[in-house]
C-alpha cells in the first residue's frame, strides 16, 4: 500500500492527509532517493511519518497543517528538533528541511 493510499484510507482529517502528502512530495523532490516513509496514526489522529537509515533519521508528526519534526544526521551529529508541543507550520517545515537537505 502506498503512503497516499494508507493516509487516505485511515485518516479522519483531510487537512492532515493533505499536509503529510505535501511534505512527502517536497522531501522527495529535495532528496529523490528517499524511500516512502514508514507511517502510522497516533491515538489523537496525528500522522506519524519516519525515515531511518544508516546516515539519517527523520520523524514528522503531522496534525492539520502543522507538524512536529526531529532530524538527526548520524555522521555529523547535526540535529533539528521541533517537538514537545512546539508546532511549526508547513512553510517553516519546508524552509528548515530545504536548508537541511541542501547542506
Amino acid at each position: 500500500m502506498t503512503l497516499k493510499d494508507y493516509l487516505e484510507e485511515y485518516s479522519s482529517d483531510h487537512k492532515t492527509t493533505k499536509t503529510a502528502l505535501q511534505l512527502w512530495a517536497t522531501l522527495h523532490d529535495l532528496w529523490p532517493s528517499l524511500r516512502e516513509p514508514d507511517a502510522c496514526f497516533g491515538p489523537d489522529g496525528n500522522a506519524m511519518l519516519a525515515w531511518d537509515d544508516t546516515c539519517h533519521h527523520l520523524e514528522l508528526e503531522v496534525k492539520g497543517n502543522e507538524a512536529e519534526m526531529f532530524y538527526l544526521d548520524r555522521q555529523t551529529g547535526y540535529t533539528v528538533n521541533f517537538d514537545n508541543g512546539k508546532r511549526i507550520d508547513f512553510f517553516q517545515i519546508m524552509t528548515v528541511l530545504g536548508n537541511t537537505f541542501r547542506r
